[in-house]
């Protein structure tokens, strides 16, 4: 369940700060005792506000995550009542709410630090897996209805590499301009998204390069 409460300052800078840290270094990397140095609280505060490191990296997950899911859940109900569906409507529903953090630069270090969380412990790990999850099977329905040929286990890789790739390009918007700027061309943040959301829908549409295929030894 997400915190309700109204964060203290203090509170309020140790989630900042940790957000902050363990975007730019993983999550494993960081101690508590770096946080509460940058934060200018004490120890105590940690487990006071949080308890432990893992409850602490649980209240970050969930500082953002009810209003991505909110606005996926409201793409998805759109998408559950058309009379059809595509592979760029899911990739929509997938993208675009992750993107308004991606684009504001107060919460844009949350993305940093899911995609840190994806080379954390496997019990850290887990606790992001855990707060995407709840629309996985709504997503996969709506995946299914555009793609109804492809296979279960298929869809559900491309649609795990998908989500994976745009996390991380989500994470890392200026690391995206440079092949403009090397052509000297300068192209916006909302181009970016446009053109993450593309590659999304061709990870899940697939396609195979005109060459014979191998034989399977």
């Amino acid at each position: 369940m997400a915190r309700t409460t109204t964060l203290t300052s203090t509170e309020d800078r140790l989630l900042a700060v940790a957000e902050r840290l363990f975007a730019e270094h993983g999550v494993d990397a960081v101690s508590v005792r770096s946080i509460t140095i940058e934060a200018d609280a004490n120890i105590a505060a940690v487990h006071y506000h949080f308890g432990t490191k893992t409850d602490l990296v649980r209240a970050l997950v969930e500082r953002r995550i009810d209003e991505v899911n909110r606005a996926r859940l409201a793409m998805l109900r759109d998408l559950e009542r058309g009379a059809t569906v595509t592979a760029v409507d899911v990739a929509r529903a997938w993208v675009e709410p992750l993107a308004a953090l991606a684009l504001d630069p107060e919460r844009a270090a949350y993305l940093g630090f899911v995609v840190a969380l994806l080379g954390a412990s496997p019990q850290l790990r887990a606790l992001s897996n855990d707060a995407f999850r709840p629309h996985y099977p709504r997503l996969d329905a709506a995946l299914e209805r555009a793609l109804p040929d492809l296979e279960p286990a298929l869809r559900r890789m491309r649609f795990g590499l998908a989500a994976e790739m745009s996390l991380r390009a989500l994470a890392s918007l200026d690391a995206l301009r440079r092949p403009w700027r090397a052509d000297h061309r300068p192209v916006d943040d909302h181009e970016l998204v446009a053109h993450i959301t593309d590659a999304f829908t061709g990870l899940l549409l697939g396609g195979r390069p005109n060459v014979p295929e191998r034989t399977h030894r």
